[in-house]
């Protein structure tokens, strides 16, 4: 019986949705055109990842507010923060 309960226990498991990740800041560690912003102290995203807004200027160490597409495998770089 306690098998039972461990194949319902786990089908539950699998059911459950990954948290999603929602609108960050980032730190650029390198600027276009090769650009590398990390997220994290793990997380590095480099130009793969991340998709602009065309008018955006931006510099190393300057601090940018990302949201992630639905899959997070593509981030948006939307403005450069400010912190008051």
């Amino acid at each position: 019986m306690a098998d039972g309960y461990s194949k319902l226990a786990k089908l539950f498991k699998d059911r459950e949705n990954p948290k999603q990740m929602g609108i960050m800041t980032g730190t650029v560690i390198e600027p276009p055109p090769e650009p590398k912003i990390r997220i994290d102290e793990n997380i590095v995203l480099d130009k793969q990842h991340l998709i602009f807004d065309d008018d955006l200027t931006i510099e190393k160490d300057d601090e940018v507010i990302i949201i992630p597409a639905g899959n997070q495998q593509v981030f948006y770089v939307l403005a450069k923060a400010r912190r008051f």
